[in-house]
């Protein structure tokens, strides 16, 4: 039986590009500053003639991680909204000229280094000498052992329990199968689940379900509930358009105590970036919550401009 392989997990931030010529490329975010840009000396490079040799840059600050535009020609976006230095947090997207960047907080596996034990090989070895046991001792006894087995396995009786069928009930057999498959199909037709609303339905749900499991979602939502409007029966897409909704709310409510934190410690462009974050993920300018962002955002502007 082989050995188990103990295995440690470690948290690492990552940046994956999710569209553009790069798409798939991603980096581990190891060293405190990673620049993104054409430059081949850039950390992630990228190939994409709308981008600066240097377009941006991502931070990883005692408070936190930050994104930051290097060229004012050129410009970073966050969830289309443009920015010079954003705070980020898991599920963030940004954009630089026609590349889609995904930041996340991702896990690793790896193999927790091995213990060794010295002196426990020559131990055993030096046990086996001292007890005068030889290796044709050992491999004799293990050949009488095997014979032993074999004449005793010749000598216990295997029952034969095998039934033979007739002819009548392997028809009614074959009946009873043919009204079961009946029945599946006649439930899979009246589902609604052969028709072509309901597959352009399971194809928003999927979409969907890999925005949800990226922490994108209000992506995520859009698409289950567009799902939902082709055929409301889909249970899956009910199930996690409600789900999307929770984990939404929860990152507000994260992202809204992290600006009023760093507000009340005077430090009002982190405060602004992460109000932006808000109102970027309530999408609704009607409700308190995008309100409730706004005035604070403005509450800061004006304390920056007051040199308060």
């Amino acid at each position: 039986m082989a050995n188990a392989v103990n295995l440690q997990s470690q948290s690492v931030y990552t940046l994956r590009v999710i569209s553009g010529n790069d798409r798939g490329k991603a980096i581990k975010l190891l060293k405190p500053r990673i620049v993104i840009g054409r430059n081949p000396n850039c950390d992630l490079v990228l190939n994409d003639n709308r981008c600066s040799r240097k377009h941006a840059a991502i931070l990883l600050e005692e408070n936190g991680v930050f994104v930051e535009n290097l060229n004012p020609k050129n410009k970073t976006y966050i969830h289309g909204q443009e920015i010079q230095k954003f705070a980020l947090i898991p599920g963030t997207e940004i954009q630089c000229g026609d590349t889609s960047l995904f930041f996340q907080l991702e896990i690793f596996e790896t193999p927790a280094p091995k213990l060794q034990s010295v002196g426990k090989a020559s131990k055993s070895k030096n046990t086996a000498q001292s007890q005068g046991i030889k290796p044709f001792h050992i491999i004799l006894g293990l050949v009488i052992a095997a014979f032993a087995g074999l004449l005793l396995m010749d000598e216990e009786k295997v029952d034969n329990d095998i039934q033979f069928r007739n002819e009548e009930s392997i028809a009614e057999e074959i009946t009873e199968t043919f009204k079961r498959k009946q029945e599946l199909e006649t439930q899979y037709y009246s589902s609604g689940k052969d028709s072509r609303q309901y597959l352009e339905a399971e194809a928003n749900y999927l979409r969907g379900f890999r925005e949800y499991r990226e922490a994108n979602y209000n992506r995520a939502i859009s698409y289950f509930s567009a799902a939902l409007s082709l055929y409301p029966q889909h249970e899956l897409a009910d199930r996690y358009l409600k789900q999307a909704h929770r984990k939404r709310e929860e990152e507000i409510q994260y992202t809204l105590g992290m600006a009023n934190s760093l507000k009340e410690k005077a430090q009002y462009k982190k405060a602004i970036s992460y109000y932006r974050h808000v109102m970027i993920l309530v999408n609704d300018n009607s409700s308190l919550a995008y309100k409730e962002a706004q005035s604070l955002l403005e509450e800061c502007q004006l304390k920056l401009k007051g040199g308060f």
